[in-house]
């Protein structure tokens, strides 16, 4: 993967130009990072905290992509995005608080 890095590190030095599989690397464990974090958050919160926390999130998301100019589209699918993970967190979160009882 690049490196941010790569010139002063040593060792063979990266491609100036990320591959697509580095793209795709980077976005699957940002989602694996997002979706643990996110589920043992949830995990330590009643069902309302858990609503709240995922609306406040879900705007901090949109609020950010607004900030960057981004036009509507991709705005839309970003929070769709969002919504898939926090999705999946919270099937997470619900699996294990399940088993510990």
């Amino acid at each position: 993967m690049l490196r941010a890095k790569r010139d002063s590190i040593g060792g063979p030095q990266g491609s100036a130009i990320p591959s697509l599989g580095d793209f795709e690397g980077r976005a699957f464990v940002l989602r694996v990072m997002a979706t643990v974090a996110l589920s043992r958050l949830l995990r330590r919160r009643e069902a309302d905290g858990q609503t709240e926390l995922i609306k406040a999130l879900q705007r901090a998301i949109e609020r950010k992509c607004a900030g960057a100019k981004l036009p509507g589209a991709d705005i839309a699918a970003a929070s769709k995005y969002a919504k898939e993970v926090f999705d999946e967190a919270l099937d997470r979160a619900g699996r294990s608080a399940a088993s510990r009882q």
